[in-house]
């Protein structure tokens, strides 16, 4: 036996016992991951060209005349240069790898030392200049001098001294790794010996010191200037109203609006960086067997995806910015055909008014009533004893329950136009806002119940415990969690409505608070976009996940099924096609709002003024749609559904009619 020290010295007893992937949630936990590398490579080159370019296009655009006076922008140039060289020796190393293929020369060893130095180096240095640009602005905002710290002196300055300073800290790295010769022609890189003795204690202290300087520090330095950058937009907001300002000041121009973008998008990427890194230090022998395997091409993904979205946040946020790359790189030509999206956009509302909205209120109508009768045929049928034992029929019930539920609380508001018509009264008024709130939480809640069918039927896949996921019991606690869940997060809708006495009349309106518009309506669009980000976005993307889980689970029980010639159906094989009709459903329709919703909060008064006009007629009548396709994939997927559906609704008469009939096809086949 060898008496080098390797990497399985570090760690004396392990933190699990037993197969820890078996178990709840790491089990749950690999499997997505183990979905994920199968799109890890497509997903890692495209973005990984995409960061090659967007920088590129990033350092051009920001070393214009006009935008490069900035110091804010002075730093984005200098990030997007560390993200650039970080992707290009990525590059380098990767022509590396397929060049020597199987060979490990001497210079490919020295370069991937070089490149463990580079790579630390480069990535630190971004994630310190994200901590100085947030450190500037919050100078800049509460000191007297914001014009020298909003400009480029300081923030030359500031970084010069954190390039020396990231650059000697970072050299602790370099004795870490060394270029070892075990055959006449082949070296490899491999870590010093001297670093693994003693139970790695050098190794894994440098690794936490890494983690504490270059990952915990400074995330905890951006998430404080995070909140002081907050606080003082607030208070200057305050003040401005109070003065009756409606520009705006020079402190809360869009670049405080982009920093805390970039800010947001820097605590959830690095934040579980910083204790996969602790725990890594402290349990390295479990962080390489059990853990690594699992997360490090997630990690890589996100790394990879977050260099470009500072490109990204600019082009959505800054107008300037959006000009001068314009002038750039977009043709003359094309800019003179830009004014076609202003026809395009004219020629839609004109089909709209010329094809579908003449016939927009019979299909609302039509589809308005099958739900209510649908809905209500569905709770009878799945509450019956032979079916109401299931979890997923169970789930049924209850967004049939809110599926009717909207339908009758949208009749009682048409009743009330209908009865009042131009005299709104206070009743009518009160009614409004009270159907306002019981709408969104009915709909978000019918939207989550998907969500957890979906859950339990991965479980249920997944896990050993099937018939616990399939059974009443764990769908009844997740729904209830639910219901008070969505019901208060549903709650921020009612204080943005009241309802107000018109000035020149007896009517009564409900309308949105003025305390929600001011502000060039901040706290409105604030709302919207939880709206959409928690109650559209969240859910399709977990249906989208929990879809291509079951997909993937259903072929490989059918390649098991073919395998051991078994062709009887498993008991979960019904179930889950119509888990997954109705999740296509879901997707089909609810990711076109979530996506609409967010626009709308982010560009309102082009949402109100050029896509409402086209889109609300289609998008109503698709929700109104999508609440019945329930009930009819249950009809022609559920044989039992279908026996208890007859054996309710239709007389004696009709089925011993149906069962003659069936008999006779039958005689002739």
């Amino acid at each position: 036996m060898s008496d080098k020290p390797s990497i399985y010295d570090c760690q004396g007893d392990s933190l699990f016992t037993g197969n820890p992937l078996s178990t709840f949630p790491l089990n749950i936990v690999f499997h997505i991951f183990k979905f994920y590398s199968g799109f890890h490579i497509y997903f890692l080159v495209f973005f990984s060209f995409f960061d090659l370019f967007s920088n590129i296009l990033f350092f051009i655009v920001l070393s214009q005349k006009e935008l490069r006076n900035s110091g804010f922008n002075l730093t984005m140039m200098m990030i997007a240069f560390c993200n650039f060289n970080n992707v290009v020796m990525k590059l380098i190393e990767e022509m590396f790898d397929r060049i020597t293929g199987s060979e490990k020369p001497y210079f490919k060893a020295f370069y991937k030392r070089i490149y463990a130095y580079l790579k630390l180096y480069l990535s630190s240095m971004a994630i310190c200049l994200v901590v100085e640009m947030a450190f500037c602005r919050v100078m800049a905002l509460y000191t007297t001098h914001s014009d020298k710290w909003n400009g480029r002196k300081y923030s030359l300055v500031i970084s010069s001294v954190l390039w020396i300073t990231v650059g000697l800290l970072c050299s602790a790295i370099i004795p870490m790794y060394s270029v070892t010769k075990y055959n006449p022609e082949e070296y490899s890189f491999t870590i010093s010996n001297s670093y693994l003795v003693d139970e790695c204690i050098t190794f894994r202290s440098t690794l936490l010191f890494f983690g504490i300087i270059f990952l915990f520090v400074p995330c905890i330095l951006n998430f404080i200037f995070f909140l002081l950058i907050i606080y003082k937009l607030k208070s200057l907001e305050e003040s401005r109203r109070k003065t009756m300002r409606s520009t705006k000041s020079s402190n809360i121009d869009n670049s405080s609006r982009m920093l805390k973008a970039i800010l947001i998008m820097f605590l959830i990427v690095n934040i579980p960086q910083v204790l996969i890194l602790v725990f890594h230090s402290i349990y390295m022998l479990d962080y390489y067997l059990i853990i690594a395997p699992i997360i490090s091409e997630l990690i890589q993904g996100a790394d990879v995806a977050y260099a470009s979205t500072s490109f990204i946040i600019y082009c959505a946020i800054s107008s300037q910015f959006r000009t001068v790359f314009v002038r750039l790189f977009v043709p003359e030509v094309l800019l003179r055909r830009f004014n076609f999206s202003k026809f395009l956009q004219s020629v839609l509302l004109s089909l709209n008014e010329l094809f579908y909205s003449g016939f927009h209120v019979y299909f609302l109508i039509f589809f308005t009533v099958l739900d209510f009768f649908t809905n209500t045929f569905f709770i009878i049928v799945l509450s019956q004893k032979e079916l109401r034992n299931s979890g997923i029929n169970l789930a049924m019930i209850m967004i049939a329950f809110c599926n009717s539920s909207n339908v009758i609380v949208r009749l009682i508001k048409a009743i009330f136009e209908r009865v009042n018509g131009y005299e709104k009264t206070y009743v009518e008024a009160v009614y409004n806002r009270i159907e306002n709130y019981v709408e969104v939480y009915l709909t978000a809640m019918s939207d989550f119940l998907v969500v957890e069918m979906a859950f339990c039927r991965v479980m249920a896949l997944y896990t050993r415990d099937c018939d616990k996921w399939r059974g009443r019991k764990y769908t009844l606690v997740i729904s209830t969690v639910l219901w008070i869940f969505v019901g208060i997060t549903s709650g921020p809708i009612i204080p943005m409505t009241v309802v107000k006495k018109s000035e020149y009349s007896e009517r009564y309106l409900m309308t949105i608070s003025d305390n929600y518009i001011e502000n060039k309506c901040i706290i409105f669009r604030s709302t919207v976009l939880f709206f959409g980000v928690g109650f559209g976005l969240i859910p399709c993307c977990l249906n989208l996940i929990f879809f291509l889980m079951i997909l993937w689970q259903m072929k490989k029980f059918e390649a098991h099924r073919r395998k051991t010639i078994n062709s009887m159906k498993s008991s979960i094989d019904n179930s889950s096609r119509m888990l997954q009709a109705i999740l296509i459903m879901f997707l089909f329709v609810k990711t076109p709002q979530a996506l609409l919703l967010i626009f709308n909060s982010l560009f309102m008064i082009d949402y109100y003024i050029l896509i409402a006009p086209i889109t609300t007629q289609f998008v109503e009548v698709l929700d109104v749609a999508n609440s019945s396709t329930s009930f009819i994939f249950y009809c022609i997927m559920s044989s039992h559904f279908r026996e208890v559906f007859v054996r309710l609704f239709v007389p004696e008469i009709v089925q011993r009619r149906m069962k003659s009939v069936s008999k006779r096809m039958r005689f002739f086949e």
